[in-house]
């Protein structure tokens, strides 16, 4: 026959939590009962009046207590996204908003491999606890509760930052007297329709002002670059300028070059056509001269 199992005891509702879900339910009674024998009969009321955590939740308390590291790095990315979602709605700005979707997911994926690595919870659970980890990123209301690991349901975050969709909803206690707990479950229902708090504006306005410096610094770089190529440019043109005028002076000296050859050409052709007229002349007269010395020869015979 197996041994009957032993409830583990607590000192503090949130030590419940930490629990596996099992256990729960007896170390919570047992935790009233003592309470209340105690004397402490308000404190019994609302620890009696603690529902036990679904299935994904207490996977996410155990997660939680287990890797504080890394549920804090849940907030800051979900912070991160807030952030970045209200730039994208109020300035248009939704450059950094890819990047904080991909750090709120990488955050939750490594949260999420503390509760896979416990190979308690099949493929549908841990959607569940995926959904519930993300909601605590967005929700201000759940953090506070996230990062004590005392979740007591499991969450779905509708979009980015929408009214949440609380499964499991507690059971309205029965017992009358129990203002603590009414106080308690009163928040509860508040927290099921409130919208996520805003990213705290000291944030959103470091954030701004962050983005404003980069993009006055890639401003001023792009402007230095024109600078730049402007200046080539011009050194460029100014060469050019140079080389032409030092072409256009060479063409000068060539052209007064080629003048002076043509005038020596004219002056030289001009000196053939005398000579050359002159040599027609003689050529003319001495015909003349044979032509008389042959009459005179026919003559004399």
């Amino acid at each position: 026959m197996a041994a009957k199992r032993q409830t583990p005891e607590v000192e503090t509702a949130a030590e419940l939590y930490g629990l596996a879900t099992e256990d729960f339910v007896g170390a919570r009674d047992s935790l009233a009962k003592r309470l209340r024998s105690g004397g402490d009969r308000e404190r019994a009321d609302e620890v009696k009046a603690l529902r036990k955590p679904s299935v994904p939740a207490a996977a996410v308390n155990r997660a939680v207590r287990a890797e504080p590291n890394l549920a804090a790095a849940v907030v800051e990315a979900g912070e991160e996204l807030g952030v970045a979602q209200q730039e994208a709605i109020e300035d248009g700005d939704a450059s950094g908003l890819r990047d904080a979707m991909r750090g709120e997911t990488d955050a939750i994926e490594a949260l999420l491999g503390a509760i896979r690595s416990e190979g308690e919870l099949g493929a549908g659970m841990l959607d569940r606890a995926r959904d519930t980890i993300r909601a605590a990123a967005r929700d201000a209301d759940l953090r506070e509760d996230f990062l004590a690991g005392k979740m007591a349901r499991d969450a779905e975050a509708i979009g980015f930052g929408g009214e949440l969709v609380q499964a499991d909803p507690p059971r309205r206690a029965t017992r009358q007297g129990s203002g603590g707990g009414s106080r308690k479950r009163a928040t509860r229902r508040e927290a099921a329709t409130r919208k996520p708090a805003k990213a705290k504006p000291n944030a959103v306005e470091r954030r701004r002002a962050e983005r404003a410096v980069a993009k006055a610094e890639a401003a001023v770089e792009k402007n230095e670059r024109k600078a730049t190529e402007a200046a080539d440019a011009l050194a460029g043109l100014e060469s050019g300028v140079e080389e032409t005028s030092e072409a256009v002076e060479r063409a000068r000296r060539e052209l007064a070059a080629a003048e002076k050859a043509l005038e020596r050409a004219e002056r030289d052709r001009d000196r053939g056509a005398g000579r050359a007229e002159k040599a027609r002349r003689e050529l003319s007269e001495r015909r003349e001269q044979l032509d008389r010395a042959r009459a005179e020869l026919e003559g004399l015979g």
